[in-house]
């Protein structure tokens, strides 16, 4: 999600024309970045067609290109109306086995088949949202972003360039420090404006602990805690390691 930014839509109902308008362009020219709105519903039941067996799962409605907000595995697109990304979790429990790509299931009244089986989130859904813009209450927007522009300068861009009401969500303030040179206003002594800078990202750190995460963005929160978990127990093994050799170094020093 490094990539990408993701916008939390305070006014829910977007008006289907606006949606299209906001994702069409990314699908007819390469220059446009990626943009995607979505939203995630929990306890979801999903059918398998094959044995009709059903589970409670996690269901992501996404419109646009799906890798805004997964950038691995297909690359989910509004021409497959009826295509779906289904976790090998899910899977399993539908078809007992996690080759199911091919396989149709049915959610929310509509017949879905598997375009690509993904390894995690363990119990997750995706469908195309084409034919469910008149049915869902997007609550995110996700986009591509140039890697030199900085996040909140891109959220800003967007935000203007369709009329929407929405706010930043920081996730990348644990991976990245980049995010404390945008409290640096554009003179030192302008105290005014670190004030101003503090208060905006201080309401945005809490909008991002506060909000409620969706099983992707958790995902994304567990991997970061796995690396430093990794990283500060490469650490602690470090420490001895390091004493070991400067006690050896030591005892080199006396023997000469």
């Amino acid at each position: 999600m490094m990539g990408t930014i993701t916008l939390l839509l305070e006014d829910e109902t977007i008006d289907p024309v606006l949606l299209t308008e906001i994702v069409q362009p990314a699908m007819e020219k390469a220059e446009v970045p990626s943009v995607a709105v979505w939203r995630e519903y929990e306890s979801q039941t999903v059918v398998a067609d094959l044995n009709q067996k059903s589970e409670e799962t996690d269901v992501i409605v996404v419109y646009g290109s799906s890798h805004c907000l997964l950038p691995y595995g297909k690359n989910l697109q509004p021409e497959q109306k009826d295509g779906c990304i289904i976790s090998e979790g899910l899977a399993e429990k539908l078809f007992s086995t996690r080759r199911a790509e091919g396989q149709t299931v049915q959610y929310a009244g509509h017949t879905w088949t598997i375009c690509d089986v993904i390894p995690q989130p363990k119990q997750l859904l995706l469908v195309e949202g084409t034919d469910l813009l008149e049915d869902v209450t997007f609550n995110r927007l996700s986009a591509m972003r140039d890697g030199g522009v900085p996040r909140q300068l891109a959220a800003e861009r967007l935000i203007r360039q369709y009329g929407i009401s929405a706010k930043l969500l920081r996730l990348d303030v644990y991976t990245d420090l980049s995010w404390i040179s945008e409290m640096i206003p554009s003179q030192w002594s302008d105290f005014k404006g670190w004030r101003q800078n503090w208060k905006q990202k201080k309401q945005e750190l809490q909008l991002t602990a506060g909000c409620e995460k969706s099983e992707v963005e958790l995902l994304y929160l567990r991997d970061v805690k796995r690396c430093y978990a990794f990283a500060a127990l490469s650490l602690l093994c470090l420490i001895p390691m390091v004493r070991l050799v400067r006690t050896g170094i030591r005892e080199r020093k006396r023997e000469e």
